[in-house]
């Protein structure tokens, strides 16, 4: 009996150690670890008491050199001052768009007003140049008018009757006269010259061409002063 219980109690003993061993080998293996987590928590701290210390030096600093000189019954007027300035801004912006607009509706007219008054000048410009013409306060221009038209129509009539005589001569205005001729000769390759440098025998026919023509016109008029038609022929 005293044999088995020496036995059982060392069997005992034996199973307590065996159970103790686990833990501790278990302790054993996780310490490096632990160790180094808390060499990194020991550095974060270290870190970041290092950067508050920079931030806490910083505060001092602006505390100390960069504090508003304006109080803050100031800044508060500063500010509402401000608003009502951008306020007017504002309504002045308003009020120069309305400007803009307007100024745009204005040159839109004008550019039809622009259109329509160079439409009308090209139909004054017609009787503007009529105006120059024959346009004057006395009438001399529009007599001198109908004078070249009357002129023109007795050269035309004159070569008729000069034809009828001699071919070879043609009546002409001379450029710049009012009422100035110059005769063609047609058998001198068209030599131009003047009335007064005629000889005889042609100035005689000049001269008979342009009075059978005056016959003529005399005879065109009725006794109340009124042209008539003969032979086809009117004054106009």
């Amino acid at each position: 009996m005293g044999i088995a219980s020496a036995d059982v109690e060392k069997a005992r003993q034996d199973a307590v150690i065996g159970e103790a061993k686990g833990p501790i080998s278990k302790i054993d293996v996780n310490v490096p670890a632990e160790a180094a987590r808390l060499d990194t928590l020991r550095e974060t701290v270290a870190a970041a008491r290092a950067t508050l210390s920079e931030r806490q030096q910083a505060v001092a600093v602006h505390e100390a050199d960069d504090r508003p000189k304006q109080v803050l019954d100031e800044i508060v007027a500063a500010l509402t001052n401000i608003e009502a300035r951008c306020s007017k801004a504002s309504e002045e912006c308003v009020s120069a768009r309305a400007v803009l607009r307007n100024d745009d509706q204005v040159r839109a007219r004008m550019a039809e007003i622009t259109t329509a008054l160079g439409e009308r000048r090209d139909r004054a410009r017609v009787w503007s140049q009529l105006d120059d013409l024959i346009g004057s306060a006395d009438g001399s221009k529009f007599r001198r008018f109908a004078q070249s038209l009357t002129f023109n129509h007795l050269i035309r009539l004159a070569n008729r009757h000069l034809a009828d005589l001699n071919p070879r001569y043609e009546l002409q205005r001379a450029p710049g006269g009012d009422l100035v001729l110059q005769v063609i000769d047609h058998d001198m390759a068209d030599e131009v010259r003047a009335v007064h440098r005629l000889s005889g025998g042609e100035s005689f026919l000049v001269s008979l061409s342009r009075t059978r023509f005056l016959e003529y016109v005399v005879n065109s008029w009725d006794q109340g002063g009124k042209p008539v038609h003969r032979r086809g022929l009117r004054l106009a």
